[in-house]
């Protein structure tokens, strides 16, 4: 079926091969060869043509102080037959089986100084004209698709190339297509390491240059269609970043909210599968809430967590645990889920099966999103559109019959931009134009994506039932799992939240990050622990000697807070020497909620004997029973006791009763002496 359409020109792929000799097979968005010679990088191009319309490239070229290409170097340019299928798109990017050459065309070429702009212009479906003065034109014979398109930057003596770039031609009819491929862009706003294992929040210079490029750009120049993923962590570090440019990021941010598709995402970039593979669905669950209360703080508005877009590899208990969330449809990676699609293309949403469930779902197309990572900006986005265009005209105009007529069946794909991703301005206004008037495209936010009717043929996640993900990202679940215990029962514990509690459990879920060694967790982890030792130990106790000179009577303990907010606590004593309530305990507790820097408490005791014995004070946190500090009061007891006092008396009286005979007995004796004188 032809395809009546007006034009799209894509340049696309193939990487700039800088280096002398030979060169290799070209891998897309890449490059190879050595780093001495000439490079070539794209400048401009049209985003489309129709045929009898002139198709100019303009060229950057650059080379090392060290090297520079030969004397009398030509350009040779040449275009190949169209390509059918998208593997032999993915050959071309690389270099590989171009087919035919329909036309090609080489002048001679003087470098000079580094930084020349060379161009070319290929005349389509049509001769020589004052536009593009090539010799003659390029004869498609009006057929629309994609072409490739070779530059090479030969030694005209060795005729050995020096430099090469590979584009995409597009030949498109003019009108717009009946039924135009949709395409889903999700653009991450992200930051690197936006929270520190020192807890700090920032986000450096380079970070903001490159995040307020791409936020301005998108902000004056993208579709409402466009589906964005702000991660929260970015967000709550552009917050806390003084300079006017972090204002600005998220000033840009929040004027485009109401207009685009804000997905829903975790404090920070984690894999989903790791964490349930750990058995840590609630840190999941946290890593949720957080982002959507910073969404809330920093943007405006709470997104809903109905559509996910999941990172890392995915299995059954990994999609039942999104779905406990809320997940209702996924964007999911195209190699973690077995679908029935037989096209050449996945281009339909389709039913993701877990057990008697299942949930629209979306493969995310790794080859468009390999197209953003070039490091030619210009060279990527011409290579996306251009790529586009390819899975268009593998099945352009496709239809189906329903009671008896002809209906489009509608298409649709989706890619996902790198992370860190950072076009230029002029590469993102390219793109961003190419998508918004495109003839054979519709973009559309991902939600509309994935409302589009799912294929009959369902697919099942393909990872492990029980993954060891977890385990060799380096999760430490014991850990986790144990700080998330202690600061629980500080929060329960405190009248109201302090500003330390939340960065700790950031500090927690910053930890859990997938692309983080396991050192790097162990610092976060760390930093967080340190954290809840310091709010535990704001909370003491004054160990002071204490006499008691009578049997019973009163011991003041006090207990300091310095916590910024009211705590409740639980005090604990015991004593062998002391008795509480009465005499007859060994130990007492007792909740207080410490609004006071210094509280005291009156304990009433019994001593049980006299002598110096240890009073052991323990304070625990009200809720969870999270120790946090203890001292050791030691007691002298000068009282006597009943017993004593009884025993101490009949002892003097056996004394006075002994001496009162010795006495007696004493005068007897002189008595006698005195009469035998």
């Amino acid at each position: 079926m032809r395809v009546r359409l007006r034009a799209v020109l894509a340049v696309g792929a193939g990487l700039v091969l800088a280096g002398l000799g030979p060169v290799p097979a070209l891998a897309a968005g890449g490059g190879s060869g050595t780093t001495s010679g000439p490079s070539l990088t794209l400048v401009s191009q049209p985003l489309w043509v129709t045929p009898g319309q002139p198709f100019p490239i303009r060229l950057a070229l650059g080379a090392t102080p060290a090297a520079t290409a030969s004397d009398g170097a030509e350009l040779e340019v040449s275009v190949f037959q169209r390509l059918v299928t998208r593997s032999a798109f993915a050959l071309s990017q690389q270099g590989r089986s171009f087919g035919r050459a329909l036309w090609s065309d080489t002048t001679a070429l003087s470098f000079g100084a580094a930084g020349g702009q060379p161009g070319v212009c290929i005349p389509v479906d049509t001769g020589p004209s004052p536009l593009c003065a090539a010799p003659y034109g390029l004869q498609t014979g009006d057929v629309a698709g994609v072409y490739p398109v070779e530059v090479t930057v030969r030694n005209a003596d060795t005729g050995e190339a020096e430099a090469r770039l590979i584009t995409h031609l597009i030949i498109v009819d003019p009108g717009r297509a009946a039924n135009p491929l949709r395409f889903a862009l999700v653009v991450p706003v992200a930051g690197t390491s936006p929270l520190t294992p020192a807890g700090d929040r920032r986000v450096g210079t380079t970070g903001l240059s490159r995040l307020g490029q791409l936020v301005g750009g998108l902000a004056l120049h993208g579709p409402d269609a466009l589906t964005l993923a702000p991660d929260p962590a970015t967000l709550a570090a552009l917050a806390d970043t003084p300079e006017p440019a972090a204002r600005s990021v998220l000033s840009g941010l929040r004027r485009m909210t109401p207009g685009v598709q804000v997905l829903a995402q975790p404090f920070t970039d984690v894999d989903p599968a790791a964490l349930v593979g750990s058995s840590l669905v609630s840190e999941l669950a946290t890593q949720t809430s957080r982002g959507a209360d910073i969404d809330e703080a920093e943007l405006g508005l709470r997104p809903p967590a109905a559509t996910w877009m999941v990172q890392g590899p995915l299995d059954r208990d990994t999609v039942a645990a999104l779905a406990g969330l809320g997940a209702r449809s996924l964007l999911i990676p195209s190699a973690d889920a077995a679908a029935g699609s037989a096209r050449l293309t996945p281009d339909q949403p389709f039913p993701l099966a877990v057990g008697q469930a299942s949930y629209p779902a979306l493969s995310g197309d790794p080859g468009l999103a390999s197209d953003l990572q070039i490091s030619d900006p210009m060279l990527a986005v011409h290579e996306l559109l251009a790529d586009l265009a390819q899975v268009y005209f593998e099945n352009p105009n496709l239809e189906y019959y329903q009671n008896g007529s002809l209906v489009p069946e509608p298409r649709v794909v989706a890619a996902v931009a790198p992370r860190y991703w950072a076009p230029d301005k002029a590469a993102l206004t390219e793109l961003l134009g190419g998508l918004a008037t495109g003839p054979y495209l519709q973009t559309v936010t991902l939600n509309a994506a994935l409302s589009v009717p799912a294929s009959t043929s369902p697919a099942t996640p393909t990872g492990p039932v029980t993954t060891p993900a977890g385990r060799k990202l380096g999760l430490d679940p014991t850990r986790i799992r144990a700080l998330r215990t202690e600061l629980g029962a500080l929060a329960g514990s405190l009248v109201r939240p302090i500003p330390t509690l939340l960065s700790t459990s950031d500090l927690i879920l910053a930890s859990e990050a997938a692309g983080l060694t396991p050192a790097q967790r162990s610092a976060y982890l760390g930093a967080a622990t340190r954290q809840v030792a310091n709010v535990l130990n704001q909370v003491t106790v004054v160990a002071s000697a204490i006499t008691l000179t009578s049997r019973q009577g009163r011991i003041p303990l006090s207990i300091v807070s310095n916590l910024p907010v009211p705590a409740r606590v639980q005090v604990q004593l015991s004593s062998t020497g002391l008795g509480f309530t009465g005499g007859g305990q060994d130990s007492v507790s007792r909740t207080f909620t410490l609004s006071l820097r210094n509280t005291t408490w009156l304990v009433p005791v019994t001593a049980r004997r006299t002598g110096r014995f240890q009073l052991e004070v323990k304070v625990f946190t009200a809720a969870g029973d999270q120790p946090m500090s203890s001292a050791d009061v030691y007691i002298t007891s000068r009282a006597f006791s009943g017993v004593g006092v009884v025993l101490s008396v009949g002892a003097l009286l056996l004394l006075a009763f002994w001496w009162g005979r010795a006495l007696q007995k004493g005068r007897r004796n002189r008595r006698l002496v005195e009469r035998d004188d």
